[in-house]
C-alpha cells in the first residue's frame, strides 16, 4: 500500500528524497520549497511540513488544502493529490494571481445573500502580503451605485472592489467596466452568490483567477 503511493508520487514528481521507505519523503517543488510529507500512518491522512514563508501566507496545510480538508470524506486516498494541490496553488501565487482571505470572501457572499435583491458594492483592501482581507464601504454611502463609484479614491492597498448582481448575470455591467479602470481587482458574485457564481477582473474587464487563503 505505501510502496504504491510512492509510486504514484514518483510518477509525478520523480525528483523526491525517500527518508523512509514506509512513507517518509522530501520533495523540492520549487528552488527554495522544498516540503515534508509524512504518509507512514497510511490510510490516515498525512502530514505535511511546507516552508514557514509559505505557511505564513496560507496558513497550516490542513487548513487550505481541500484534498487533505476531505481527506476522510473522499473514496479514494492518494498522498500525491495533496502535493500536486500545493503544487498547483504554488504555481498560481507564483504567477501573481488574486489572494482573497477565505472568511472575507464568505462574509462578503453572506452579505450578498443578506441584502438581496438589493444590489451592494465595497472596497476591498489588500495587507502587505498582498492578500485581500479587509472591506469598505463607500464614503459617501451607497444608497445609489453611482455614490458608490465616487466614494473612495484608490490607495496602494485599497485598490479592489466587489459588487453583487441580483440578477444572476456574472459579467461585468458597461457602467461597471467604466469603474474598473480605477481598480487592479475586482469582483463580481452573482445571485446564488456561490464561490461557482463569483468571478474576478482586472482594471481592463478581463478575468483573471482568485485563491482563497
Amino acid at each position: 500500500m505505501i510502496k504504491h503511493q510512492i509510486d504514484l508520487i514518483l510518477k509525478k514528481f520523480p525528483d523526491i528524497n525517500i527518508l523512509d521507505e514506509n512513507g517518509l519523503i522530501k520533495l523540492k517543488l520549487f528552488e527554495k520549497v522544498v516540503i515534508e510529507v509524512d504518509f507512514r500512518k497510511f490510510p490516515k491522512p498525512p502530514k505535511l511540513k511546507i516552508p514557514i514563508e509559505i505557511e505564513s501566507i496560507f496558513g497550516k496545510p490542513n487548513k487550505f488544502l481541500d484534498t487533505l480538508i476531505n481527506w476522510n470524506k473522499n473514496e479514494t486516498k492518494n498522498v500525491v493529490d495533496i502535493i500536486d494541490e500545493l503544487n498547483k496553488l504554488l504555481i498560481l501565487y507564483k504567477e501573481g494571481d488574486v489572494l482573497i482571505l477565505k472568511d472575507l470572501f464568505f462574509g462578503l457572499l453572506q452579505w450578498a445573500k443578506d441584502m438581496h435583491p438589493k444590489a451592494v458594492h465595497a472596497f476591498l483592501e489588500r495587507n502587505r502580503k498582498g492578500i485581500i482581507s479587509e472591506f469598505l464601504l463607500s464614503d459617501r454611502g451607497i444608497s445609489h451605485v453611482m455614490d458608490f463609484y465616487q466614494g473612495l479614491r484608490p490607495s496602494p492597498r485599497l485598490d479592489c472592489s466587489f459588487h453583487s448582481h441580483p440578477d444572476g448575470n456574472i459579467n461585468p455591467t458597461i457602467e461597471e467596466l467604466s469603474f474598473f479602470v480605477k481598480y487592479k481587482v475586482n469582483i463580481i458574485s452573482a445571485n446564488p452568490y456561490a464561490k461557482e457564481t463569483t468571478k474576478c477582473y482586472n482594471s481592463y474587464g478581463k478575468e483573471i483567477e482568485f485563491i482563497l487563503v
